[in-house]
């Protein structure tokens, strides 16, 4: 009974932890996101690092729902991914907000990445709230 719980615990504590480290993700590339079309710089390296990293961090997370039977979570993950990185190409400095299919494409993947990030608190939360506690102890 201790192992169930324990096991219950580790999943619940882990979709917590994944929606807090997508929420970071979200916002930082957001801001590389927002510094590379308003800035008037030359080297936007650091901003294109994060949103790689952002990207990498997207695509382990959806491997890993599929793993743990979270099937249309990690496939619609990794859809508004590849979305996200075909619309990226189209966004750059000077870009303004457009219906241009690939602008509409990577802000709908940002919407996407909050709406994954609250669900994976939810199921978290809602998988750690139905722990029952160990009555030995």
């Amino acid at each position: 009974m201790t192992e169930n719980i324990d096991i219950q615990r580790h999943r619940a504590v882990r979709l917590m932890a994944d929606a807090v480290v997508t929420f970071g993700v979200l916002v930082l590339a957001y801001l590389a996101f927002d510094d590379i079309t308003t800035d008037n710089s030359t080297d936007f390296t650091a901003e294109y690092v994060m949103l790689a990293a952002s990207a990498m961090w997207i695509a382990v997370l959806s491997l890993r729902l599929l793993r743990i039977r979270h099937a249309k979570l990690g496939i619609a993950s990794l859809l508004f991914l590849v979305a996200a990185m075909w619309g990226q190409r189209r966004v750059g400095q000077g870009t303004t907000p457009s219906f241009d299919p690939r602008y509409v494409a990577v802000i709908v993947a940002f919407g996407w990445t909050l709406i994954l990030a609250i669900v994976l608190l939810r199921r978290g939360w809602a998988l750690h709230s139905e722990r029952k506690p160990d009555p030995q102890t």
